[in-house]
């Protein structure tokens, strides 16, 4: 059930070089290395390292994990990278596909299969045993499993001045044609509030993770109102609800 209310994190959002959150677009050497991974598939690390900086906000012991650089919510570009780079080499980094030759890499950054639902889990779980903050329950919910509740977990979760993580999950063209029934039918569309003050369709998206910073009505209609490549954007909550693949979902954590 949608709620008609609107909802939104009561903090400061972090900002890397005036940029409303982070952005993996910033990150690229042509090396096949992190960095590269962080430019093709880092959008799950910037969702994780954009929570952790959100968060320390409130909790004390989490701000105590971050280098000096990072306490606040203004960042320059080389310490959010140094963050980045520090999140995908001890907690998670983007997946390589198997038996995927770089020598016919066509650059586009088809070697990567990104980071999913269990992945994110799982770097989020090592970050906080790492800094002995273990307490957190981090929980992978699936759009497809939990489509009647995801609406009020992620007012919960808003409420509660807790960014929420979410995947939108690939299409059904991008598997191969017996694996076809694991995709969506259709990319996702995104938003934006133009100069006018009207709602105008963005760009499309798929196997892409954003974070949901509120929950917004305009003109009868319901928008998740989101973080990615350090703008806002809106995403409708019917069309969210309504994706269809196995991959889609978002992260409930709590502290």
């Amino acid at each position: 059930m949608v709620a008609d209310e609107s909802v939104r994190l009561k903090k400061y959002y972090p900002t890397v070089e005036g940029l409303f959150g982070g952005s993996q677009t910033l990150y690229y050497d042509n090396q096949y290395g992190v960095l590269d991974g962080i430019y093709y598939g880092g959008c799950g690390l910037v969702a994780m390292a954009d929570y952790l900086l959100y968060r320390s906000q409130m909790e004390k012991d989490l701000v105590e994990t971050l280098p000096l650089s990072l306490r606040g919510m203004a960042h320059s570009l080389q310490a959010y990278q140094s963050f980045l780079e520090q999140l995908s080499s001890t907690c998670v980094a983007p997946l390589r596909r198997p038996f995927y030759s770089l020598k016919h890499h066509p650059q586009n950054g088809e070697y990567l299969l990104g980071i999913q639902g269990w992945q994110l889990v799982r770097g989020f779980k090592r970050y906080y045993r790492r800094n002995e903050l273990s307490d957190r329950l981090v929980q992978f919910l699936k759009i497809k499993h939990y489509k009647e509740d995801i609406v009020e977990v992620i007012r919960e979760q808003l409420s509660k001045n807790h960014p929420v993580p979410l995947l939108i999950g690939p299409t059904a063209t991008q598997f191969p044609k017996g694996l076809r029934v694991l995709g969506g039918k259709q990319e996702l569309e995104m938003y934006k509030v133009t100069s006018e003050g009207k709602i105008g369709s963005a760009v499309s998206v798929t196997s892409h993770w954003v974070t949901i910073v509120g929950i917004e009505e305009n003109d009868d209609e319901s928008y998740f109102s989101v973080a990615s490549w350090g703008e806002k954007y809106l995403i409708k909550v019917k069309s969210t609800l309504n994706l269809t693949d196995y991959f889609s979902g978002i992260l409930k954590i709590t502290s």
